[in-house]
């Protein structure tokens, strides 16, 4: 059977562990990037579940699995160290509809929980359908090497000044190349946390001033005959330093220190 990838959006979805060990904990730890509506069903917890239950980011229901406790929810994932408790979840959670998964159970999963390369938004999950857990660890550990952590402060970056470039540049191949000429360029050190408060609290006007700065960069790339792959580094900088140079700029610097 060939399996067909996708990311899930958990943030307005109710998610049930069950389970309260440390395999429960590597899901519930996995689940917590994207879901807010987390139900840990378990006796006992691990002691880092229960600090998660006391800084609120879980619910705690302190009693064994019994029939009707997996209906109501979108994902289940079954984590305690029996395998028959482990199946009655299953078998329950899909009968009332869910994505259900008995960890280590092959037979017993409508998903597979894969390997992941975490750098923010930027993922890569990695899966051999069950076949080899080991493997897609190995493949993990190597990915990891060759994606380090500099790939979320410059996915960041990338995500915000295609937005701006959306706005900036009508829709066409031209705007089509040009993103993915910037999205080929290497990570690049950039202040993360100041692009990022600044561009998140623009009001209108200042997003069309630095839109403005933007098409200004993209004209003289173009004009000097600059937008070929062989010159994506030299454009990536030239839209780097424009943004920079627009955040630092007095009096806008001055009125975010005040």
């Amino acid at each position: 059977m060939t399996l067909y990838p996708i990311f899930l959006k958990l943030e307005s979805r109710k998610v049930l562990i069950v389970g309260g060990g440390t395999v429960a904990e590597q899901k519930i730890e996995a689940v917590l990037r994207s879901a807010r509506d987390v139900t840990v069903l378990a006796p006992r917890l691990s002691e880092r579940i229960q600090l998660w239950a006391n800084q609120g980011r879980i619910k705690h229901v302190a009693a064994e699995y019994r029939a009707g406790m997996a209906q109501g929810y979108f994902l289940v994932i079954a984590a305690t160290d029996s395998q028959t408790v482990n199946r009655a979840v299953y078998q329950e959670a899909v009968e009332s509809g869910a994505l259900a998964n008995a960890v280590d159970d092959p037979g017993y999963c409508s998903f597979y929980a894969p390997a992941v390369v975490e750098r923010g938004d930027f993922q890569i999950a990695v899966s051999t359908g069950g076949a080899s857990p080991a493997l897609a660890q190995q493949v993990r550990r190597e990915l990891e090497q060759r994606y380090g952590p500099e790939y979320r402060p410059w996915t960041a970056w990338l995500g915000r000044t295609r937005s701006l470039l959306l706005r900036a540049l009508p829709p066409g191949d031209r705007r089509k190349h040009l993103l993915h000429l910037v999205a080929l360029a290497r990570p690049t050190q950039i202040s993360d946390r100041k692009v990022r408060k600044v561009t998140m609290s623009l009001d209108q006007a200042k997003r069309e001033e630095l839109e403005g700065k933007l098409r200004e960069v993209l004209k003289d790339h173009q004009r000097d005959g600059l937008n070929m792959i062989g010159n994506v580094e030299q454009l990536t900088r030239k839209l780097l330093q424009a943004v920079e140079t627009w955040i630092d700029h007095e009096p806008f610097a001055g009125r975010k220190s005040a």
